[in-house]
C-alpha cells in the first residue's frame, strides 16, 4: 500500500507516520510512505503515482489555508482512483471538499477525540479496495447488469441498496461510499447467495451484520456510524430476534 502524507508541521507528520505504521504491523500490511512539507517536492511525485494510492493532506499548507484541497485537485488530475483524506484543525473547511470536487474520503480532525480511530478506519479501507482490485477479497458483492460491472463492494461495508425515484437505478449506501448505479433489486438479491442482505420493505435490503441498534419509537435501523433507516414494521420482529441472538453469542 502507497501512502503519501503532505503536512507543513513535523509533529503531525511524525505522530501520523508513526500511527500508520503501528496499525500497519497490527494489520500485516506493508506500507511505502512518502512524507512531505514541501508543496513542490508534492507536486513533482505526483507523475509516478500508482493507481492504488492512499494520501493524507493537512488543508492548511504554510499559511495557505485552502491549498490543500489545491493539491487534492492535482491528485485527481493524475490519479482519478486514488483514496484522499484531509487531516486538519479546520473541521469547518470540510463543506468546501464538495465545491473542489475532489472527492475525499474522510475529513479528520487533529485534535478530535476519534483521530486514531478515523485513521484506521481509512486504512481498512483503502487496503480493501487494494483488494478488491486484485482479486483478493474473500467476501465481495458483485453485480453485473446488462453486459457490465455495476457493483464490486465488500459486504461488510454495505449498509443498505434501495431503489432511487430514476427508473433502474439503486443507491447503496455503504461505510466509506454513498453511490448510484444501473440495476434492478430483484436481479442484485440473486447475486447474494449467502444472505447476507435483508429485505426490510419492497424497494430496500439492508446488511443486519452493520446495524447497531434499533429504534422502535422512531421505527429506525441505525448503524454503527449513526446513519439511521426506517423500518417497516412488518420486518422488525425478524430484526429484534436478529439483534438477540448476536447479544447472546456476544
Amino acid at each position: 500500500m502507497n501512502i503519501t502524507i503532505l503536512e507543513d508541521t513535523l509533529e503531525h507528520q511524525v505522530r501520523l507516520e508513526s500511527l500508520l505504521q503501528k496499525l500497519g504491523k497490527e494489520m500485516r500490511i506493508p506500507l511505502r510512505f512518502r512524507t512531505t512539507g514541501k508543496i513542490s517536492e508534492f507536486e513533482e511525485s505526483l507523475s509516478g503515482d500508482r493507481s492504488h494510492h492512499l494520501y493524507f493532506l493537512d488543508l492548511d499548507l504554510h499559511g495557505e489555508k485552502e491549498k490543500g484541497l489545491e493539491m487534492a485537485q492535482l491528485i485527481r488530475k493524475n490519479n482519478p482512483y486514488a483514496l484522499i483524506v484531509f487531516v486538519t484543525t479546520m473541521s469547518e473547511y470540510a463543506p468546501l471538499t464538495y465545491r473542489y470536487h475532489v472527492s475525499a474520503l474522510d475529513f479528520i480532525a487533529k485534535d478530535g477525540e476519534d483521530y486514531e480511530e478515523k485513521v484506521a478506519s481509512c486504512l481498512k479501507h483503502a487496503v480493501s479496495q487494494l483488494q478488491i482490485a486484485e482479486g483478493q477479497h474473500p467476501d465481495l458483492l458483485q453485480y453485473v447488469h446488462r453486459g457490465r460491472m455495476e457493483l464490486k463492494i465488500p459486504y461488510d461495508d454495505i449498509f443498505y441498496i434501495e431503489t432511487t425515484p430514476i427508473s433502474h437505478k439503486l443507491l447503496v449506501q455503504g461505510r466509506h461510499c454513498r453511490n448510484e448505479f444501473y440495476g434492478s433489486l430483484s436481479e442484485l438479491v440473486k447475486c447474494d447467495q449467502e444472505d447476507h442482505l435483508t429485505k426490510v420493505n419492497r424497494s430496500a435490503v439492508v446488511n443486519f451484520k452493520n446495524i447497531r441498534e434499533y429504534d422502535s419509537r422512531k421505527g429506525e435501523i441505525i448503524f454503527y456510524d449513526g446513519t439511521t433507516y426506517p423500518l417497516s414494521s412488518r420486518y422488525a420482529k425478524a430484526l429484534r430476534a436478529y439483534l438477540k441472538a448476536r447479544q447472546t453469542a456476544e
